[in-house]
C-alpha cells in the first residue's frame, strides 16, 4: 500500500469516525430537548396531583389547559392505585401531576378537571371553572390551586371532532327515543289498545271505501249538472237570439209609427184625423144629449099617435 493511499484511508476513517460523533450528539441532543420543557417545567409552576378513574392517552408533556388556553403540562404518571371512596368503596385510580405555570395561581379550587381524548389517539387536559359568586370563592379553603393540592377529575365524553355538549345531547335525545319507544310499547301491547287498534284501521278503511264511493258520486253529479248546465246554456242562447229578433221588430215598428205608415202611424202624426176625431167627437156628444132629452120627455108624456 501506498503512502497516498494509507493517507487516503486515514481521512476516511476520522471522517467516519466525526460523522459517527455527530449522530450519537443529535441523538442525545433530540431526548435532552426533548425532556427539557418537563425538566424546566418543575421549577417554573406548582404541581397539582389529579386522580383519574383511567388516563388513557396521558402521558408526559401532555399538554394541561385552563377553559382551553394552555397553562401547562403533565410531568409524570404514576400507575393505577388502590384508594378507598368517601363511601366505602375500593377503587384503583391513575395519579396525574399537573404543572401549571406561575402566572396562572388564581385558578378556583373547584374547578372541573376533565380528560378528553384527541382524533389521533392522543389527550389532553382542561380545567373549567365553575360559576361562583366572589363570596362563594372566598368561602373556599383554599380558594385557588397550590402546589401539591390533590384533586379528583373525571373523563370526559367529548373530543375534539365530537364536542362534550354534542354527545350529551346526542345521549339525551337517545334516553328519550328509549322512553318514547317503551311507551309505544305499553300502548301497543295492551289487548284493549291492541283491539282499538285494530277498529280504527277496520273504520279507516271503510271510511276510505266510502269516501272513494262519494268522490265517484261526486262525479257523476258534476257531469250530469255539467250536462244540465250545457242544455240550460244552450235554451238561453235560442231564448236570447229570439228575444233580439223581437226587438228588432218592435224597433222596425215604432220607426214605421215615427214615420208615419199605417194606421197607428196616421193615428200618431197626422194632425187633421186627430181634429176630425175631437169634432166628431163632440158632435156625438151634442147628439146623445138631444136623444136622453127626448127619452126623458117620452117617459113622461108618452107617446101620442094622431090618427086621420
Amino acid at each position: 500500500m501506498s503512502d497516498y493511499d494509507y493517507l487516503q484511508q486515514k481521512r476516511n476513517m476520522i471522517v467516519g469516525a466525526f460523522v459517527v460523533v455527530g449522530i450519537c450528539v443529535f441523538v442525545y441532543m433530540v431526548f435532552l430537548f426533548g425532556e427539557l420543557p418537563v425538566v424546566t417545567a418543575k421549577y417554573t409552576s406548582y404541581t397539582v396531583k389529579v386522580k383519574f378513574p383511567n388516563a388513557p392517552g396521558v402521558e408526559e408533556s401532555t399538554p394541561v389547559q385552563y377553559c382551553g388556553y394552555p397553562v401547562g403540562r403533565v410531568t409524570n404518571v404514576s400507575p393505577p392505585m388502590a384508594s378507598v371512596k368517601e363511601d366505602g368503596t375500593l377503587i384503583h385510580q391513575v395519579t396525574v401531576y399537573l404543572s401549571i405555570s406561575n402566572d396562572y395561581n388564581q385558578i378556583p379550587a373547584n374547578s372541573k378537571i376533565k380528560l378528553f381524548r384527541r382524533g389521533m389517539g392522543s389527550s389532553y387536559i382542561d380545567i373549567s371553572n365553575t360559576p361562583m359568586t366572589v363570596q362563594e370563592l372566598r368561602r373556599l379553603d383554599p380558594p385557588f390551586f397550590k402546589n401539591g393540592m390533590e384533586v379528583q377529575g373525571e373523563t370526559g365524553t367529548g373530543s375534539e371532532l365530537i364536542p362534550e355538549d354534542l354527545q350529551n345531547k346526542v345521549k339525551t335525545l337517545a334516553v328519550k327515543i328509549g322512553q318514547l319507544v317503551d311507551n309505544v310499547n305499553v300502548i301497543v301491547g295492551d289487548p284493549n289498545n291492541q283491539a282499538n287498534l285494530k277498529n280504527t284501521l277496520a273504520n279507516l278503511s271503510k271510511a276510505t271505501e266510502e269516501s272513494i264511493t262519494t268522490l265517484q258520486q261526486v262525479r257523476e253529479f258534476s257531469t250530469n249538472a255539467n250536462e244540465k248546465v250545457s242544455v240550460v246554456s244552450d235554451t238561453l242562447v235560442q231564448t236570447s237570439e229570439q228575444l233580439g229578433e223581437t226587438l228588432t221588430e218592435i224597433q222596425r215598428l215604432i220607426n214605421g209609427i215615427n214615420s208615419g205608415q199605417g194606421t197607428v202611424g196616421k193615428l200618431m202624426n197626422d194632425d187633421k184625423l186627430y181634429y176630425n176625431l175631437v169634432e166628431s167627437s163632440e158632435e156625438l156628444k151634442v147628439s146623445l144629449d138631444k136623444m136622453k132629452k127626448l127619452l126623458d120627455k117620452t117617459s113622461e108624456k108618452g107617446i101620442q099617435l094622431k090618427l086621420f
